[in-house]
């Protein structure tokens, strides 16, 4: 009888920390739960400056960082999130200096298209 409850127990143990591990990626905030979330474009000399801006809409969670990465001329940007204090509000704001080969900017690991570079454009 012991024995069946222990194995239970770690059963449900290992299960927990089965899910917590995939559930890694669920700490990158998506698009679906900013509020607010805005795209402002500008130029300073040949560069294109964007400025992400944002409201994350879980309440006890805020963005601890900001991973970049380029893959063939798309910037992926994922916004890492961890518990609000203090420091870490729910609110962001991201300014980003885009290189010339960048051609779109999308966001979070589902990575939704927030930005296409315009044909022509710096």
């Amino acid at each position: 009888m012991k024995v069946r409850l222990m194995m239970r127990w770690l059963i449900a143990v290992a299960t927990a920390f089965a899910g917590c591990a995939r559930g890694l990626d669920a700490n990158v905030l998506e698009l679906r739960d900013v509020q607010g979330f805005s795209v402002n474009e500008m130029h300073r000399g040949d560069f294109v400056v964007l400025r992400l801006s944002g409201l994350v809409f879980h309440s006890a969670l805020g963005v601890d960082r900001f991973e970049q990465r380029i893959v063939g001329g798309t910037l992926e940007v994922r916004a890492v999130l961890t518990l609000a204090n203090k420091s870490r509000s729910g609110l962001f704001d991201l300014e980003l200096e885009l290189p010339r080969d960048v051609r779109r900017v999308v966001f979070g690991n589902e990575k939704v298209e927030v930005w296409p570079r315009r044909l022509g454009g710096p």
